[in-house]
């Protein structure tokens, strides 16, 4: 009860602080807001900051901070200016000092610095969950990186998690209109996603795992190596990789590099890995992607891993290759077909809910077409046709968002459809064709045959 008491009064203040900071664009994402939000807002003097929304939600701790990157790509739950406010939530935060890390490290290896590193650097990067120092293993004489988590940081992700639960659940409860979006799976969404970051053998192990199932479909993509012999939940050694981050454009450009070609590589990478191997890396903003000087792409921070199995694969690359094709009638029929919409809905009426959302974008430039805004207005008319929400498909969305942005950042005429078309194709050949539908037939029939 004391536990829950104190979650409650946590999110209040969260709000508190949210509303002094932001509430000049909660009211100008609103038509008519009700009278009581314009004089809470008012009092508090929020209105009067238009850039405060991310200075609140540092103010709030880590767990806002990421709870904010992960709302940014849901316009089904919150206002399209708040998104976008978040959108450009960044989450470099003031570093912890070098002495606390080396604490941190001597208590969770066992050994004192020295022997383990040479050359230990003070912090390279600082985030919200953990920060990056340079060092040199000592044995093997080899350059590497050394990620170390926060301190105190679960238990403080467990607090606001928590709290975050029980605001869920008293929306659910009184807000009949807002219970469409489920908003505590939402919650356990995130939670998942979350608890993978502060566990850092849970990264090692996605960071090796994806280079078994997926690095060696892409040859110019470069992952770093894990040490595992240093590797605990609270510190992460991995081989070093210089290159340059795509934060710094300007700089790849002056190399020579060919950003079209970057943003081609990036886009297929992530389709081919989404699709294919259903195995995806969770968090492809511009500050996990770099350059190296001899033109491949690395990926850093495997922290937040997306899955996709074989149907939801399926499903996915037929419902983006039907709308290339514009065939909204058989995007419908698999819905129905995959169980996905009750039966007693109407197949009728969801393509026309599809066509409404498809056609728009045809009407416009390839500039202008989002694949991940696409995904976002399926998942939310699936959704009112009583389609569950699928926590797999809030992450793809989310992911598909972030690096459709860095495609037209690197290369603003980046044709994302162009560019998925042939690999969707492709996957619809191998795994719609008459062999494979030959070879499910007889899968089928042994199944049947075992059964009886």
């Amino acid at each position: 009860m004391i536990k829950y008491i104190k979650s409650l009064f946590r999110l209040l203040y969260g709000m508190v602080i949210i509303s002094h900071h932001a509430g000049y664009f909660i009211l100008r994402s609103m038509d008519n807001p009700p009278l009581f939000l314009r004089l809470w807002i008012g009092l508090c003097g929020g209105y009067k900051k238009r850039d405060g929304l991310q200075t609140a939600l540092f103010a709030l701790g880590p767990a806002y901070v990421k709870m904010g990157q992960f709302l940014a790509t849901r316009h089904d739950i919150i206002p399209s200016i708040l998104c976008h406010q978040l959108t450009t939530l960044q989450d470099n935060v003031p570093e912890f000092s070098k002495d606390t890390a080396i604490h941190i490290i001597e208590k969770e290896l066992g050994v004192p610095l020295d022997a383990v590193f040479t050359d230990f650097s003070d912090a390279v990067a600082a985030a919200s969950v953990a920060q990056v120092h340079f060092a040199t293993l000592k044995q093997e004489n080899i350059p590497v990186a050394v990620k170390i988590l926060r301190p105190n940081i679960v238990q403080k992700f467990n607090s606001d998690i928590y709290a975050f639960y029980q605001g869920a659940k008293l929306i659910h409860l009184f807000f009949k209109k807002i219970r469409r979006l489920q908003l505590p799976v939402i919650v356990k969404v995130f939670e998942e996603w979350v608890s993978f970051e502060l566990d850092l053998c849970m990264e090692a192990a996605s960071l090796t795992q994806y280079q078994d199932k997926c690095q060696k479909h892409h040859h110019n993509l470069i992952t770093p190596k894990v040490y595992w012999n240093y590797v605990t939940p609270s510190v992460l050694v991995t081989e070093q990789i210089l290159g340059t981050p795509l934060t710094q454009k300007d700089k790849i450009l002056e190399s020579g590099f060919n950003l079209e070609k970057i943003a081609e590589d990036l886009m297929l990478i992530f389709l081919h890995d989404a699709t294919h191997t259903g195995y995806f890396h969770g968090d492809l903003h511009q500050g996990n992607i770099f350059i190296t000087d001899m033109g491949g792409i690395a990926l850093l921070d495997f922290g937040v891993m997306g899955y996709l199995d074989a149907t939801t694969r399926s499903y996915l690359a037929k419902i983006l290759y039907g709308f290339v094709i514009r065939d909204y009638d058989w995007i419908a029929q698999l819905h129905f077909d995959a169980g996905y919409i009750p039966k007693h809905h109407s197949v009728i009426r969801f393509s026309q809910a599809l066509r409404a959302v498809g056609e728009p974008i045809f009407g416009k430039t390839a500039n202008d077409i989002s694949m991940g805004k696409l995904l976002a207005a399926l998942l939310n008319v699936t959704q009112r046709f009583d389609m569950e929400t699928r926590p797999e498909l809030i992450l793809l969305q989310k992911n598909m968002v972030s690096i459709e942005g860095v495609c037209k950042m690197l290369y603003p005429q980046t044709d994302i459809w162009k560019i998925s078309r042939p690999l969707l194709e492709k996957w619809v050949k191998e795994n719609m064709g008459l062999q494979n539908k030959i070879h499910k037939m007889i899968e089928h029939f042994i199944q049947k045959i075992i059964q009886n």
